[in-house]
């Protein structure tokens, strides 16, 4: 449908415009970057923020190869945007959430990612979360979906019924304990965990279940981890990264970076298997925030001179409290753009307008939009045909 829109001229200028931008990105040809992220968070969270994330990605390559977008822009390094809800109130917060995912796609946002009760928390499935968001806004998600809750059978009985209403995109986790959540004496099943259920996606990608034997036609989940680059046990993280990898992961999430030279010398020790790597980026809104964080979030990272600098600007009001993490934010950005695929920012209590200030200049450049940037109507015309062909795609799904 794309290609019927565009004539194979248009199409080779495009791809050579998509080229130019990367390059002049300082990206490889053909690569790209992830330029952004909201988080959203419900009515009533913490300041450590349960919430919700979009980001964006940037490149062109594989652009017919598979519809859904944030497989097309994540593990292919395309541009996309994704944000993730974390809903509590099946009634109030799923109506402001569907409001607000659906600000979001008309400001450009190309998915939504869906935590699965994050912290052990209560919260809305995530899968039926998703069917929703899909089916009433009409942009994809991205599900977390973790090992905590469910037995073997359970996660390949929601896997393949997500596969069948069109739900692609998957990020994988082993899940938080009960015990740090609201409800230490629930069950933690944990038949397997992050690694297990990455192999397990990937072989129903290739038609298989977990003994082996034929689905009929195979799932077309877009597979991704969770990585920390902060962890206490470096040699253990990189152990377990280089399987999730070689079980079948094609992309990973940082937790929020904060040292930039921790993250620089976690993504050398990864040289020998490197997936598209999308660095947490997290706007601190006041000093308690950034204490939490530091001391309260295990894999997170916050240096004293940041936590000085957050102190310093409470000190003076909310305002500057806010308008400091802000400036924070954009500089860890700019500082971890050139050694990752993407960076996901984070938009505590559900303002939106927050991450918009760290991220909207450097997706404009990276999308290609400034004025006199070589195939700048070009690029749009093909997402524009992209997305109509896409969209046209989800909704016959729905339907059957």
């Amino acid at each position: 449908d794309v290609v019927a829109q565009l004539d194979a001229g248009r199409l080779g200028e495009l791809g050579g415009a998509a080229r130019e931008s990367d390059v002049a990105l300082g990206h490889p040809a053909g690569r790209g970057v992830v330029v952004g992220a909201v988080e959203w968070m419900g009515d009533g969270a913490d300041e450590a923020g349960d919430g919700t994330l979009l980001f964006i990605l940037s490149g062109f390559d594989y652009l017919l190869a598979n519809y859904n977008v944030f497989n097309v822009r994540v593990v292919n390094c395309s541009f996309s945007a994704n944000t993730v809800f974390d809903v509590n109130d099946p009634v109030n917060i799923a109506t402001r959430m569907l409001a607000d995912t659906a600000r979001l796609r008309q400001a450009g946002v190309d998915a939504v990612n869906v935590p699965d009760g994050p912290r052990a928390q209560s919260r809305m499935g995530a899968l039926l979360t998703s069917v929703l968001i899909e089916q009433q806004v009409g942009i994809e998600t991205v599900i977390h979906y973790c090992c905590r809750d469910r037995n073997l059978l359970g996660m390949l009985s929601d896997l393949l019924g997500a596969a069948a209403v069109g739900l692609r995109n998957m990020l994988l986790i082993t899940g938080d304990p009960p015990k740090m959540g609201p409800y230490p004496n629930a069950t933690a099943v944990f038949d397997i965990d992050a690694i297990g259920l990455t192999n397990l996606v990937n072989q129903l990608n290739h038609g298989l279940d977990p003994g082996g034997n034929a689905i009929g036609t195979p799932t077309k989940f877009t597979i991704g981890v969770g990585v920390n680059p902060a962890a206490l046990d470096p040699a253990q993280e990189l152990k377990r990264f280089e399987w999730k990898v070689e079980a079948g992961a094609e992309y990973a999430i940082t937790q929020p970076v904060f040292d930039v030279k921790q993250l620089e010398k976690f993504l050398g020790t990864i040289e020998h298997t490197r997936i598209p790597i999308v660095a947490g980026i997290w706007p601190l809104v006041s000093l308690r925030n950034a204490e939490f964080l530091a001391n309260e979030v295990p894999g997170v990272v916050v240096p004293p001179k940041i936590i000085e600098r957050m102190r310093a600007a409470s000190a003076k009001s909310k305002e500057h409290g806010v308008a400091e993490g802000i400036a924070i934010a954009r500089e860890m950005l700019e500082c971890v753009r050139p050694h990752v695929q993407g960076v996901q920012v984070s938009a505590p209590f559900g303002k939106v307008e927050l991450a918009l200030e760290v991220f909207v200049d450097g997706v404009e450049r990276a999308r290609g939009r400034e004025r006199g940037e070589p195939g700048d109507e070009l690029l749009r015309e093909l997402r524009g045909a992209l997305r109509r062909a896409l969209v046209g795609v989800v909704v016959q799904e729905h339907e059957v």
